[in-house]
């Protein structure tokens, strides 16, 4: 007796599918079970790729739905203000530094003390060794009148080359006369245009700035016994012009020397040069280097401040 056959269809999971005596059916049915697996496995690869997709749509927009925070407002930088007024340039009142002598009018009046560095704006007294920024210069005779024991300041006159042999004492009926050899600088307080540069910064952030404390350049007159010290600026201008500089890319530094002699006691000025001066300082040394060379200003000449005391031998 011949055995019958029988074709047993099994899924993956060892599922029965189809049992049949047909190998045709059998057939049949294995790949009808494997196209139905197909689709179901693509169906199932789609619903997952959606699922994860509304997933991933639902975190973006709850990242989205996020408190926004604001930034804070952009404060447009100071534009340059316009002003009714015109101010002159000859106008501004330059101050003077003096060194205080023993006859000087803020001596003798208790204002100041014998070698002192007091500034005649606002009676200031800089402290010694007193650092300066040297910003421009120029040559002249002093010329003095005789009054009692002290010679009192008049008036200016060039000093050039072709009167620098000029004597220096003369008479002119009984009234006695002195020409002095000075070199006048203008400087400025490093310490004053740090202030300065501070509320400028201000102004940057929107915030008001506070206009007293704006530096001021002064006036130095190196004369008779302080005339080397002058010199020795000068020297520093020249050595600067060699390297196509300014003289107020250096710093120097004052100081004050007692001298004796037979008509007395007196102090002297010395200078010292002190190395470059700070970068962010240079641009508003050139602010004020731009107006004194090229526009006329007003020194302060008040209350005798050129004094010449007997016995200041000159150089």
């Amino acid at each position: 007796m011949e055995e019958e056959k029988l074709y047993v269809v099994l899924s993956r999971d060892n599922g029965l599918v189809c049992v049949t005596k047909e190998k045709e059916t059998a057939e049949k049915q294995r790949k009808e079970h494997m196209s139905q697996m197909s689709t179901d496995t693509t169906d199932k690869i789609k619903q997952e790729q959606m699922k994860f997709g509304k997933e991933q749509k639902m975190k973006e927009t709850k990242e989205v739905v996020k408190p926004k925070v604001e930034a804070p407002a952009v404060i447009p930088p100071p534009q340059p203000q316009q002003y009714a007024e015109e101010i002159l340039s000859d106008s501004i009142q330059i101050p003077r530094l003096l060194l205080m002598q023993g006859l000087s009018d803020f001596v003798t009046a208790q204002e100041a003390k014998i070698g002192e560095l007091v500034r005649t704006s606002d009676r200031r007294k800089f402290s010694v060794p007193c650092p300066i920024i040297p910003i421009t210069f120029n040559n002249l005779w002093a010329i003095s009148e005789r009054h009692g024991n002290k010679y009192k300041w008049t008036h200016n006159e060039p000093l050039t080359a072709a009167n620098q042999k000029l004597l220096w004492e003369w008479t002119e009926g009984k009234q006695e006369f002195k020409r002095t050899k000075c070199m006048n600088l203008f400087c400025i307080s490093p310490d004053e245009l740090k202030t300065e540069l501070e509320e400028r910064k201000k102004m940057e952030k929107g915030e008001a700035a506070d206009p007293s404390k704006c530096a001021l350049p002064m006036l130095i007159s190196f004369r008779a016994t302080s005339y080397p010290a002058g010199a020795a600026i000068m020297t520093l201008f020249q050595k600067a012009k060699r390297f196509n500089a300014f003289g107020y890319q250096m710093t120097v530094v004052l100081r004050v020397r007692q001298e004796t002699n037979d008509d007395g006691t007196f102090h002297v000025l010395e200078a010292l040069e002190a190395g470059t001066t700070p970068k962010e300082l240079i641009p508003l040394c050139k602010e004020w280097y731009d107006t004194l060379t090229t526009k006329k200003v007003q020194v302060d000449e008040v209350e005798s401040l050129e004094e010449l005391v007997l016995g200041e031998r000159q150089f």
